[in-house]
């Protein structure tokens, strides 16, 4: 099996192939994280949103495999969340860590 790349010219997302490198994302995880951060930076997520994604494909995801899966992306360090005054979560996606933790593991010479 073979992969067929085509240079893109419009519409399409960059961002470091470190996310994938590892193995410390679930595929479920990895796809979550891809979509977000080709999303605009004034996005705002969205629990139902997020679950209504899914909705049309043979594996639907609904809101506690979103809140799953966001947890996962805390852990691992790719997700931020702020509780706000009123209850309500505030996610914030992080694009910088894969170049900190990359500088981390880097030794200083």
């Amino acid at each position: 099996m073979s992969i067929v790349k085509v240079h893109l010219t419009h519409n399409y997302s960059t961002f470091s192939n470190e996310i994938f490198a590892d193995g410390h994302l679930s595929f479920q995880a990895m796809g979550m994280l891809a979509y977000l951060l080709s999303k605009p930076a004034n996005w705002s997520i969205n629990i139902e949103h997020l679950a209504n994604v899914t909705q049309g494909t043979a594996k639907k995801t609904g809101k506690e495999g979103v809140y799953n899966i966001l947890k996962e992306l805390k852990a691992a360090g790719y997700v931020r969340t702020q509780k706000l005054a009123s209850g309500k979560i505030l996610y914030t996606v992080l694009t910088v860590l894969i170049a900190i933790s990359l500088m981390r593991q880097t030794p200083i010479r």
